[in-house]
């Protein structure tokens, strides 16, 4: 029931360029895996009530299904001060999807910030999905290159706490061939190291809750 009410008051999300039918179906498809794998994280809620456990999508080009690859999901809390000011944590958790092949990959990490800007991360994960047609040998899971958080699709899950004790909850969808998004992550032998945020991007998702305070 909680994805019909989201679906049933879905609003499209406004891209920041014209699209075309197959860049707005991915994006929308996007925003529905983003709040879905959110909404399981923050909630803690089981996969029988929220359909989740993990999300692939399709796109049919050229005739062709085709597996949409290279996406790291981000889950971000924020609280609003009693100056009415708005504090928005680094993500608390990202998960990157991405394939070897017809292998399923996901990686997860959840961040805690440090005195000084460091990060240390916690409770990471990497959780294989094999294709049920074929036996994929061990020696082959063992070899798998780990990819960066850096994805060509970067879907931030927001939960926004007014002081008056109201939540919003938006999605972000950004998107770029060549990995230049507004959110950066430097990482060393599979280690979270560093995120960079570009102060916009902050300002972005401020400003969306301004028609509610």
């Amino acid at each position: 029931m909680r994805l019909k009410t989201y679906l049933d008051n879905f609003d499209i999300p406004l891209a920041s360029r014209t699209t075309n039918p197959l860049e707005t179906a991915v994006g929308n498809t996007l925003a529905i895996t983003t709040y879905m794998t959110g909404l399981e994280k923050t909630t803690g809620s089981n996969l029988l009530e929220y359909y989740g456990g993990g999300f692939e999508i399709l796109s049919f080009i050229r005739r062709k299904f085709t597996k949409i690859d290279d996406i790291t999901y981000l889950i971000w809390v924020g609280h609003q001060m009693s100056d009415l000011t708005w504090r928005l944590s680094l993500p608390e958790t990202c998960i990157k999807y991405f394939y070897h092949g017809d292998i399923l990959l996901i990686k997860k990490v959840e961040v805690k910030a440090q005195s000084g800007g460091t990060l240390t991360s916690v409770n990471k994960a990497i959780y294989i999905v094999t294709p049920i047609y074929r036996n994929v040998e061990d020696v082959i899971i063992d070899n798998l290159k780990l990819s960066s958080f850096n994805s060509r699709f970067i879907c931030s899950f927001v939960i926004l706490y007014s002081v008056d004790g109201s939540v919003q909850v938006l999605n972000r969808i950004n998107y770029s061939s060549e990995w230049t998004h507004p959110l950066r992550f430097k990482e060393d032998d599979g280690e979270l190291l560093q995120m960079d945020i570009h102060s916009d991007f902050v300002k972005s998702i401020f400003d969306s809750t301004r028609p509610n305070n």
